[in-house]
């Protein structure tokens, strides 16, 4: 009996950690892994590519304007007359003499009448001129697809740069909880050896006090460090589609090189090239000229052509028939329509036509302006954290290099443990900002090839 407890007890514990660890490993996310999460979650994602569906359909409703449209149409009728009375003149005979008709009123009892009637009619209209504004149609269609699929991209490559600067930003707050880890340890070890020196009587009490203080600090900073890692988490979470309060874990990521491969002005040229919001604002501008066009085409006439087949007869089989040489006419013409005056609408349309392609312009023109901008500022700030990388790796070596000298200046009598808090603080903040500009750097490369056009790709 106590054997098969141990093994009930044992097979339970197997179970347990076999399920905590898938369970982990559900929750441990690459950066591929939550870009693809994320491109698959995003509703605004979702959103941008029923955009460029409605618009392809624009495309195909545009094309209708130079193709010909063929309506049929069948009809049934019934004739119904009850019966009446009428007064009619009536021939009652011939005159002998002048040889004319005699004629008399008489009561005419007319009987019902029922009668039906089958039609069916075929009808072809097509335009055959009217000033390119049906081609016009299908040019401005074709710019808003072209758009809407740029606009697609740009919403995808927003996602993309949300999610590595999400990740980034987890990563660099799980790497300053061990900055601020360290600082606490020393901290405590520093607390316990004036201690061990108060006993004997070789430092003060302040020193004690003061060791105290530093540990509570650096305890604090280590508390603010985690929660931001909590509050890290979410953000990425919620960027990702899942529930923020749900646990995750994400794998280290080790950049090969993190400094452009290219200068300023190619970056510059790269970007007014490739970015997809600089080209869906540029077939916005096309598709606004364009419908300039088709307004002032509405003050020009349009030619078209109509056929009609029309059968009818009072029998089913007469028109429904293999017999189409009977009982049909066809009618066949031309149109020629001049819009004259329609209350100045056609004015208005023009005008409006005009002040959207300005707008659209200036929207380029703007965008071209903050685009630099932000190309310039991304790689400014590449530089900046790439020098400062390098800088701070001297400055961890001769902060580490100062702890020490400090602490045994401080046991040989000769320094103070001011001078000790004062290199332990250096040293975590080298640490820190070491490990801050690594990963600031990551984000300022991710926002570069954002703004290149470059994610995604």
């Amino acid at each position: 009996m106590r054997k098969a407890q141990i093994l009930a007890l044992t097979l339970a514990v197997v179970f347990a950690v076999s399920a905590a660890a898938q369970q982990s490993e559900s929750n441990l996310f690459s950066l591929d892994d939550c870009v693809k999460l994320a491109l698959k979650n995003n509703p605004t994602l979702r959103n941008a590519r029923r955009n460029v569906n409605l618009a392809e359909t624009n495309v195909v409703t545009a094309r209708s304007g130079i193709l010909p449209r063929l309506n049929s149409s069948f009809s049934f009728g019934k004739y119904i007359s009850g019966p009446r009375v009428r007064l009619m003149d009536v021939p009652v005979g011939i005159d002998p003499i002048t040889r004319a008709i005699k004629y008399e009123q008489r009561e005419i009892v007319q009987a019902s009448v029922e009668r039906n009637s089958y039609g069916a009619r075929l009808s072809l209209t097509q335009t055959i001129f009217d000033f390119g504004q049906s081609w016009f149609r299908i040019s401005q269609a074709r710019a808003n697809a072209v758009a809407a699929e740029d606009e697609y991209r740009n919403t995808e490559q927003s996602v993309i740069l949300d999610v590595r600067q999400k990740y980034f930003e987890l990563l660099k707050a799980e790497k300053l909880v061990d900055v601020y880890q360290k600082a606490v340890e020393a901290a405590q070890r520093q607390l316990e050896r004036t201690e061990a020196m108060y006993k004997l009587g070789s430092v003060a009490q302040a020193d004690v006090y003061k060791a105290r203080v530093n540990l509570g600090q650096s305890k604090i900073n280590l508390i603010n460090q985690k929660n931001l890692v909590e509050i890290s988490k979410a953000n990425l979470n919620a960027v990702l589609g899942r529930d923020p309060t749900e646990p995750i874990e994400i794998m280290d990521f080790v950049p090969k090189e993190t400094a452009p491969p290219y200068s300023f002005e190619e970056a510059a040229r790269i970007a007014l090239e490739n970015n997809p919001e600089l080209r869906s604002l540029e077939n916005k501008v096309q598709a606004t000229r364009v419908g300039v066009r088709i307004a002032k085409t509405n003050f020009m006439p349009s030619l078209g052509l109509s056929v009609s087949y029309n059968r009818d007869n009072e029998f089913f089989d007469k028109v429904f028939t293999t017999k189409l040489q009977n009982d049909y006419n066809v009618v066949m013409g031309l149109s020629l329509s001049f819009n004259l005056f329609n209350g100045l609408a056609d004015k208005a349309d023009l005008d409006r036509q005009y002040t959207n392609y300005r707008i659209a312009e200036e929207n380029l023109e703007n965008r071209k302006r903050t685009l630099l901008a932000e190309v310039k500022r991304a790689y400014i700030n590449l530089q900046a954290y790439e020098e400062i990388a390098q800088i701070n790796k001297e400055n961890l070596k001769s902060a580490e290099e100062d702890l020490r000298l400090a602490e045994e200046r401080y046991k040989l009598g000769s320094g103070t443990l001011l001078e000790v808090i004062d290199a332990q603080v250096a040293l975590t903040r080298a640490r820190a900002t070491y490990v801050s500009s690594m990963y600031d750097a990551l984000i300022a490369r991710t926002q570069l090839e954002a703004a290149m056009g470059r994610l995604g790709r």
